[in-house]
């Protein structure tokens, strides 16, 4: 019995790993996405579910997603007062609102949350207009006074 706990406990960190991954790339798309012309939403997000346009060059994007029944590893945890259930279920609803055809604003409504984190479930709306994250290690420029000589090269004092 203690082995099976610890392989549920095993499997809830590994699926819980995925969806916060997911929702910093959620919550991310809420600023990164910010200026992206209509037919870029369009060319990285698909045709959106539903479109309204309204008065002075606003335009709200419908986006829908829910996941297949399949999706991911469904555990229910005991804890006192009752259980968590992990992965399963959901659904989101990406809403972009356009102003003179640019992303203004990034909105979630639906059953985002997957393993407790926030806006997970809106991961695979937004995932292909992302920036893709740096590969390789991250190299920062030195800091700090230097001294330059003209003809060479600055030397750090």
């Amino acid at each position: 019995m203690h082995l099976r706990s610890i392989g549920l406990m095993v499997a809830a960190c590994a699926l819980g790993g995925c969806a916060v991954q997911a929702s910093r790339q959620a919550q991310l798309a809420e600023t990164q996405l910010v200026g992206l012309s209509a037919r870029e939403l369009d060319l990285c997000a698909g045709l959106p579910t539903k479109t309204v346009k309204l008065a002075d060059g606003l335009e709200i994007r419908s986006y829908e997603y829910t996941p297949p029944a399949t999706d991911g590893l469904n555990l229910t945890l005991p804890v006192v007062g009752g259980g968590v259930t992990l992965g399963g279920g959901g659904n989101c609803n990406a809403q972009f609102e356009l102003r003179n055809g640019r992303v203004d604003a990034v909105r979630y409504a639906g059953e985002t949350a997957v393993a407790g984190a926030p806006e997970a479930r809106c991961a695979p709306i937004v995932a292909h207009c992302m920036l893709p994250p740096p590969v390789g290690p991250v190299v920062h420029p030195p800091t700090g006074p230097t001294t330059a000589v003209p003809g060479q090269a600055p030397s750090r004092g």
